[in-house]
């Protein structure tokens, strides 16, 4: 049974435990997803059992590294990781091609090949070998990464969309897909041992942190390549540049929880998950935003998302939506899961006045 009433103990309370089961429900969900070919029920209305036909590349990719990514923080789950790998062995047979007559490979969806989609099918690939090593898959990273750097500009950011199979640019822009990219390399880079891939990914940061690339829009896929950015070859500059993400995002909440959707309030959570992380790691307590100050905005943000969790591990778009779609799933269970195992001491001392609502698992 699920409950979301305000907790009559707060401090007492296990908000991680709870984080957890969320996150693990949900990522079986989405594994009752994966068809047996490796394809997933993208979308669906969960009322009127009504699946849409419809499909998204970098949806799939990304949903496919979620599960991976909440049985590596949350423990063993062998259905989930099954339908991780056979989602991932789809996106490689399917989504991934030659780039012209070169050794690079990029992520096509249709007849477009998406930046984001390269960076994304690293993450996933990256997994996808922590849980069953096999040589053809790091080979498969490689020529994927070589894709990436082929793309990068003059002024030191990269190039987002290009037609296939001609390889000609078009004129897209994502808000999203250079932080997605430089994650993914940095992900290749701890996967091979090859450096070449993190010193791309630190100059690529290099240009784009004096400009305040991803602050204004609240970059979370900057944030995750910030802090994993951080784990290797932590400098001042990036710590700031975070810094700047993360208080961005507490400084106006309602620009992103107003519409009361999952999804976006799901992908700061992730964002400040990331800075915590990151922050943890700063011995400079002039770092700001704080600790503190970013658990509370999560878990109120995390109070939002279970409004459009049901038992079964679905995530809907919204309290009153009907609709069903992986992305939705993926950012929620990512940003439970990340909450559920980074301790304790997130939020301090929580009252029944101020304590938000969280679902609680029986």
């Amino acid at each position: 049974m699920t409950s979301a009433e305000t907790q009559k103990d707060p401090a007492a309370f296990d908000y991680q435990a709870s984080a957890v089961k969320i996150a693990r429900r949900g990522a079986r969900r989405l594994a009752k997803l994966v068809q047996p070919e490796g394809r997933f029920v993208y979308r669906y209305d969960r009322e009127k059992k009504r699946i849409y036909n419809q499909y998204n590349v970098l949806r799939h990719c990304g949903s496919a590294w979620s599960m991976f990514d909440v049985v590596r923080m949350t423990g063993p789950d062998p259905v989930v990781t099954a339908a991780a790998v056979n989602a991932a062995r789809y996106m490689r047979e399917n989504f991934i091609r030659p780039f012209k007559d070169g050794d690079a490979l990029c992520v096509v969806d249709g007849d477009k090949i998406k930046l984001g989609g390269s960076g994304l099918a690293l993450l996933a690939l990256a997994e996808w070998h922590r849980f069953a090593p096999d040589p053809e898959i790091v080979e498969t990273a490689r020529a994927i990464g070589r894709y990436i750097l082929s793309q990068r500009t003059e002024d030191g950011d990269l190039h987002h969309g290009r037609n296939y199979p001609d390889g000609e640019l078009y004129d897209f822009r994502s808000n999203y897909y250079t932080g997605e990219a430089i994650f993914g390399l940095l992900r290749l880079s701890e996967l091979t041992g090859e450096e070449a891939w993190r010193d791309a990914a630190f100059e690529l940061l290099a240009a784009l942190g004096p400009r305040d690339y991803g602050v204004e829009v609240r970059s979370h896929w900057m944030l995750y390549a910030l802090d994993a950015a951080d784990e290797v070859r932590p400098s001042a500059e990036n710590r700031a540049y975070a810094a700047r993400i993360a208080a961005r995002i507490l400084r106006d909440p309602i620009s992103y929880r107003g519409r009361e959707l999952s999804t976006p309030i799901a992908c700061m959570s992730e964002a400040l998950l990331a800075y915590i992380r990151l922050k943890r790691r700063a011995a400079a307590a002039s770092l700001y935003p704080s600790v503190s100050d970013c658990g509370r905005a999560v878990l109120e943000n995390l109070s939002l998302q279970t409004k459009s969790f049901r038992k079964n591990g679905e995530f809907m778009a919204g309290p009153q939506r009907r609709d069903v779609r992986i992305d939705y799933i993926q950012h929620n269970i990512s940003s439970f899961a990340a909450f559920g195992t980074m301790g304790k001491g997130l939020i301090a001392n929580p009252s029944p006045r101020t304590a938000p609502q969280i679902i609680s698992i029986g």
